[in-house]
């Protein structure tokens, strides 16, 4: 699949209730997402698991969004045949696991199958 376009959101929703830490107050939660879209149309999403602040991980929003803008040119336009095609790529990354695991979210969708699955509610890992 060849990459035309590799899109950065925003999206921010406020806490029902704030959460407190000894380092910062959350009122809000502003995500990031991204967008991977082929020359045939396709589109495939990411959600990534940074905060604005680095109050869970040293990796922010910003910082994701300034590592992104780094690598994506080097994705764009390319013909990416695999999930194993993306991983030089992908790997370049690993020291910033909150951009990689992003974008191998979406990447992920491009050669795999996701099948719906349904969870009772209160379940766990450790079950109900």
């Amino acid at each position: 699949m060849k990459v035309k376009a590799i899109n950065l959101y925003t999206y921010k929703e406020p806490f029902k209730s704030p959460i407190s830490t000894p380092k910062v107050k959350l009122t809000h939660r502003e995500s990031l997402f991204t967008e991977i879209v082929t020359y045939s149309g396709e589109t495939y999403y990411g959600e990534c698991n940074a905060f604005l602040t680095n109050w869970y991980d040293k990796e922010t929003i910003l910082t994701v969004v300034n590592r992104l803008r780094q690598w994506i040119p080097q994705v764009l336009h390319k013909d990416m045949t695999s999930f194993d095609s993306w991983l030089p790529y992908l790997n370049q990354m690993n020291d910033a696991p909150a951009a990689r695991s992003m974008v191998v979210m979406a990447v992920y969708q491009m050669y795999n199958d996701l099948h719906d699955f349904e969870v009772q509610y209160g379940a766990t890992v450790r079950g109900l």
